[in-house]
């Protein structure tokens, strides 16, 4: 509870008129001096008495916002005291230094409202809104309390999307993989994998029902298809190679490549030089993980891209390879020309102002140039028709 600088006025200017009206002798002096400081002492009082006891619920629709867009939050709040609640300002926080403030009008015991705000998103990342507070002020303004609470809740604010153009399909997609060896692939039965809880989507005619039996919950089999195009996305987080506004785009680019790969239903794995590995993902629960993932990435001073490629050599992944960098140093350059060779494709999304250039000695690789936020549509574009080209010889832009 405390004054107001509005109740400040009537206490400091009460004492100056009292004191006034002492020095000239003028009785009218100290009865305004005197009113003052009761009412600044009555507005005091009538917060400090003041029993506000209200119930209050939150909710986000939605929970997981595209950026520029927004979500709506709305709270209800009930009465839970013996007697009419005062009017109160209800204020809520909304990320960094900002609040949404709303009046709420007198509730009868037990009565319940329902306030809501939009809320607009303009940068990628997690928002935390709340805890809410509860403001009590008297009539006049002059004193104030505030109750806080604890309710607290994230609105996800996803990376910008960019509608893609499919990347063309080449040699090397698998491991051995040929004209043939496709025929052969397209031709056979899925491979049983690995057993793994049911999921929202999951086809129901691939549950295991006796480990379901034995487990209790619903446990379905994975099966691998040899056929399924792969993508790897690897983003690069270090501190050393971006600033916020390349980091941005490198994050929009690797986000819009797994949205693509998700809408043709073909595996996309992301790995980030921090050392995640998401593994390949193959249903809409994994992707919305992955792009929550995204929406919170930040920076790190650690990692390594050189590290990261090697690792991905090791366990021989293959597909086709998508790298999201910013300004690299040579030694980078050098492992990242080495090891897409590796690959079937390679698009590499170069972030930073002075990012990577095309390489002759790479044919299967297409340098992405997005150093714009509008920039990455066209730009992407532009290099899946000159890998097309390259590798039209051989074979064709899928479908």
């Amino acid at each position: 509870m405390r004054l107001t600088s509005r109740g400040w006025l009537p206490l400091v200017g009460g004492g100056v008129t009292i004191i006034a009206g002492l020095v000239v002798g003028m009785r009218e002096l100290l009865v305004i001096g005197v009113t003052a400081i009761f009412v600044a002492l009555g507005a005091v009082l009538a917060v400090r008495t003041a029993r506000v006891r209200l119930q209050v619920t939150r909710e986000v629709r939605p929970a997981r916002v595209p950026v520029d867009g927004s979500c709506r939050i709305e709270l209800t709040m009930r009465n839970t005291a013996v007697r009419r609640s005062p009017v109160v300002v209800v204020s809520d926080p909304v990320g960094d230094g900002h609040h949404a403030r709303l009046r709420l009008a007198p509730l009868a015991v037990g009565q319940r409202t329902t306030l809501q705000y939009r809320l607009p998103v303009t940068r990628r990342g997690i928002v935390t809104v709340g805890p809410l507070q509860i403001e009590i002020a008297d009539p006049f303004g002059l004193a104030e309390k505030r109750i806080g609470t604890r309710s607290v809740i994230d609105v996800i604010v996803l990376p910008r999307i960019h509608e893609l153009e499919p990347v063309p399909s080449a040699p090397g997609d698998e491991p051995e993989s040929s004209l043939q060896h496709h025929r052969a692939l397209a031709a056979a039965h899925e491979e049983f994998s690995t057993l793994r809880e049911f999921q929202p989507g999951d086809d129901v005619r691939k549950v295991h029902w006796p480990s379901t039996a034995r487990l209790g919950r619903p446990i379905v089999r994975r099966f691998d298809e040899p056929w399924q195009r792969r993508t790897t996305v690897v983003l690069d987080v270090r501190a050393s190679c971006h600033d916020q506004e390349s980091f941005e785009r490198a994050v929009s680019a690797a986000a819009s490549v797994i949205a693509l790969c998700a809408a043709r239903n073909e595996p996309v794995r992301l790995v980030t030089t921090g050392g995640h590995d998401s593994g390949f993902i193959t249903n809409g629960h994994e992707v919305d993980a992955t792009m929550d993932l995204l929406a919170g990435i930040q920076l790190s001073a650690a990692g390594s891209l050189t590290g990261t490629l090697r690792t991905l050599l090791i366990r021989r992944v293959g597909g086709t390879l998508v790298t999201c960098t910013g300004s690299l140093p040579g030694t980078d350059r050098s492992v990242l020309e080495s090891a897409v060779t590796r690959f079937g494709t390679h698009l590499a999304v170069s972030c930073a102002d002075h990012g990577i250039h095309p390489s002759p000695s790479l044919p299967d690789s297409a340098v992405v140039r997005f150093d714009d936020d509008q920039a990455l549509r066209e730009a992407w574009a532009q290099a899946t028709r000159r890998l097309a080209t390259t590798l039209s010889p051989t074979v064709g832009t899928p479908p």
